[in-house]
């Protein structure tokens, strides 16, 4: 009998496989470094994870729901498209019931300065519950200067939002 099977070309497709994975796990390892140690990109993942979806006129986040009915809806995404360029600020007046907003007038209080990651302005009335600005496109995490300016202002059922996309928004309670 001839035993003259050449093993040879089964042993080189194996290696060039083996070292195919490998590199495409090297590959796969550096793309994920650069993702998670981006501070810009961490800081927008964050924020997707912490925010909502308005679905139905309804945004819920753990415990709380804001409800904002269509036509404020359309009002809101007219005044975003206004200030496409820069971040808004307007003052929500809504009802308050166990953990519930129901949204009735949007405020617009004075604005002194706008820029594409900053608005300064009045304060909201007391009787906006919701004080909510806008960030820019997918930065929904709050800053320490948001978080701190809430907090001065606030009353015991005072909430802030962000409103980082169209249908998107971050509570902070």
């Amino acid at each position: 009998m001839e035993e003259d099977i050449n093993l040879e070309p089964v042993e080189n497709k194996l290696i060039k496989k083996i070292i195919i994975i490998l590199l495409a796990l090297l590959l796969i390892i550096l793309i994920l470094s650069f993702l998670l140690t981006n501070p810009e990109i961490r800081v927008n993942i964050k924020g997707l994870i912490e925010s909502s979806k308005i679905n139905d006129e309804i945004i819920e986040s753990g415990n709380i729901t804001v409800i904002i009915p269509e036509n404020l809806y359309d009002e809101l995404l007219q005044i975003k498209q206004e200030n496409a360029d820069v971040e808004f600020k307007v003052c929500l007046i809504a009802d308050y019931d166990s953990g519930n907003y129901s949204v009735k007038e949007i405020y617009k209080p004075i604005i002194y300065t706008q820029e594409y990651s900053q608005v300064v302005s009045a304060p909201c009335p007391e009787n906006a519950l919701i004080d909510l600005h806008s960030h820019p496109y997918r930065h929904c995490s709050f800053s320490e200067q948001d978080i701190n300016s809430f907090k001065q202002s606030k009353n015991e059922n005072s909430l802030m939002m962000v409103m980082c996309e169209d249908n998107r928004f971050n509570i902070y309670k």
